[in-house]
């Protein structure tokens, strides 16, 4: 059977096609790895913001993360009873930082200005269980990043901030674990799935 120059040229653009609507499903699934790491191997542009956390938490967690497209290094530790996660770029950018927020502040926030995050699962998906929720702060290079930090643990940020929430949600039938991005009006940003080997550390 011959094909025409017509008959190419289609299929040529539905391999193309194709090849884009893998890459962006590819690129919607958080597919991170985590591997613990020691202080000294963090890097050294992150100093400043190490000793502040020093001063802040007894024991501080270190950790490399590996993801579909990038390296980045976070660290872990609790202060005043809440978790927290800093995340820095390869060569030592701060990006964000993460508090996690414990069950009566979810439904509070819920119940009072957040409503449409729960419209919004309500909306989307058959049924739907929220398994973590953080306030995320995107670094600004207005100031400097250890005082970034300072400032977000004296609760001094809140104006600028994301919700990010993992929740286990059920559509046709089946259930995944997503990771959702809103703002702090509660505003929909971005929905990721989470593959099954990241399930771990994304939880905790």
């Amino acid at each position: 059977m011959k094909l025409t120059v017509l008959d190419m040229m289609k299929s040529k653009n539905i391999l193309v096609l194709l090849l884009l609507l893998s890459s962006f499903c590819f690129s919607q699934t958080k597919n991170e790895k985590e591997e613990r790491i020691l202080q000294k191997n963090f890097p050294e542009k992150t100093s400043l913001s190490v000793a502040l956390i020093k001063l802040k938490s007894k024991r501080i967690l270190f950790y490399k993360e590996t993801n579909n497209t990038k390296i980045s290094f976070e660290t872990k530790f609790k202060f005043n009873k809440h978790h927290y996660s800093i995340e820095f770029s390869e060569n030592g950018t701060l990006e964000d930082v993460e508090k996690t927020l414990k069950k009566k502040e979810i439904k509070k926030l819920l119940k009072n200005d957040l409503n449409k995050i729960e419209t919004f699962f309500n909306k989307n998906y058959d049924k739907w269980s929220l398994k973590k929720v953080q306030k995320q702060y995107i670094f600004y290079a207005k100031t400097k990043q250890h005082i970034f930090i300072n400032n977000i643990l004296k609760n001094e940020e809140d104006s600028a901030f994301n919700f990010e929430i993992i929740a286990e949600v059920k559509e046709k039938k089946s259930y995944s674990l997503k990771e959702f991005l809103f703002d702090n009006k509660g505003n929909h940003l971005s929905t990721k799935n989470i593959a099954t080997s990241s399930y771990g550390h994304v939880l905790y």
